[in-house]
Parts: structure tokens; sequence; C-alpha cells
């Protein structure tokens, strides 16, 4: 089992406690990793599951419908890339306006506590949580029966803080290259190909027309080289 729909059908499987890693890990960037890294080692040291809670739909669209966040991934493949840097298993909670509600302390017991049964929780230093987000790190170590491990923001090559926000900009802006380095590897894009008017056939350059999937962020219009994967796994040279 790799992955669960909801914190409910969790409970079962982790009733010996686990090590709790939280975030949406939009992108699933450098950041999340070392975030994955720290839980990933903690949990072996206490012989438990390492377990990432992640969140569908993003919070934004419920919170701020009226401007949701473009994603970096489809959670699809953001549940692959967390399996891929050693969650042992992936917990996906629907984000619904009734979860939105739920003040920090319900999150603590009811989710991390009653359901999850933690031992640890792994978390970015800046983590909110619960109904406005008004929880805070302090509030995890003070309330929760259970060890609190904060983890400091990962910074680029030029020293800046990586982030989800700072990735989708730099995409927006066209500059795949550098938010690979932040991600760690090529964003990974889906999308319906559709007909355009075969200006790059004619130039001896066949190019390919992607609608992107759901709310999928959109790179700046351009013309990329890319590496092609076909829905059921064919892949192809960029």
């Amino acid at each position: 089992m790799s992955w669960i729909l909801g914190v409910e059908g969790a409970s079962a499987v982790l009733s010996a406690g686990c090590v709790v890693v939280i975030g949406v890990f939009d992108g699933v960037h450098r950041g999340h990793q070392a975030l994955l890294k720290q839980a990933c080692e903690r949990a072996q040291r206490e012989g438990v599951p390492c377990v990432a809670l992640t969140f569908d739909p993003h919070p934004s669209e419920v919170v701020r419908p009226q401007q949701p966040t473009p994603l970096l991934c489809p959670l699809a493949h953001r549940i692959e890339r967390l399996l891929q840097h050693g969650a042992d298993l992936v917990v996906v909670q629907p984000f619904t306006e009734a979860f939105a509600r739920l003040a920090p302390e319900g999150f603590i017991q009811q989710v991390l506590l009653d359901q999850l049964h933690a031992r640890v929780v792994v978390v970015g230093e800046d983590f909110r949580f619960g109904h406005r987000q008004r929880g805070t790190v302090a509030l995890l170590k003070q309330v929760g029966r259970f060890e609190v491990v904060a983890v400091p923001p990962v910074l680029d090559e030029a020293g800046e803080r990586i982030a989800s926000t700072r990735i989708r900009q730099l995409v927006q802006a066209g500059m795949l290259e550098e938010a690979a380095q932040q991600l760690g590897e090529p964003l990974f894009w889906a999308g319906v190909v559709v007909r355009g008017e075969s200006r790059g056939q004619t130039l001896g350059y066949p190019t390919a027309n992607l609608v992107p999937l759901g709310r999928l962020i959109r790179p700046s219009e351009g013309v990329y080289a890319v590496l092609p994967c076909w829905t059921g796994g064919n892949t192809g040279q960029p």
C-alpha cells in the first residue's frame, strides 16, 4: 500500500505509531526533500513507518477559490515523488471546507494523535495549520504528545530560500532551468495535445501544442524541449 485517501483509512495500519512529515509538498522540491530526509532517518531509528501527510485539493482552492494557486505538478506525480524520496506511506487528506475550519488543537488531537498515532512530527520552521492558520510550531510542541522536529529552510546557490512560490514565479517567467535546479528535477507537466497552426512543421521542426490539465501552472508562451511520456508510459527523446 503506497498511499491512502483520508487519515481515517490510515489509523488501523499505523496503530504502532509513525513519524509524520506534513506539507502540501507541491513540486516536492529540494526544501521538501530535506523534510523527508529528516523524517525518514528518524523513522528508521524509531522502527516505525515514515508517513507523508499531504492535502488535496490545494488549500487555496478552498480558502480563496477566486484566486487558487497554480500547481507545479499533479497529485499522482506528487505521490510518486514523495515515495521516491523515502516515504513509506502517503496519506492524502481531502481539504474540504469542514477540514479548513478545524481548530489547530483539533488537528493535533483528531488527525495527528487519534488517526495517525504520531510519535514524531517533522515540519518546516514556518509551518502553520488549523483554522485561519492559527497553529504554529510552538503550539505543536506545547499541545502535541509527540516530539516535534522543525527543519530550517533550504537555500539555493544564491542564498535564496527554496519555496514553491518562488519556483512558480520562475516557471511563469519561462526560467525552467532555474526552476529545475530548485525542484531537483525537470518540471513535470501534464497536458493534452491540441491542433495548432502547423508553423513548426512547415519549417521542418514539428511541435506539439499542449493545454495543461487541471490547475497546473502555465509556463510563459514559447517553444520548449521536452522528454515526452504518453498515457501508457511510453517515452521519447527531446
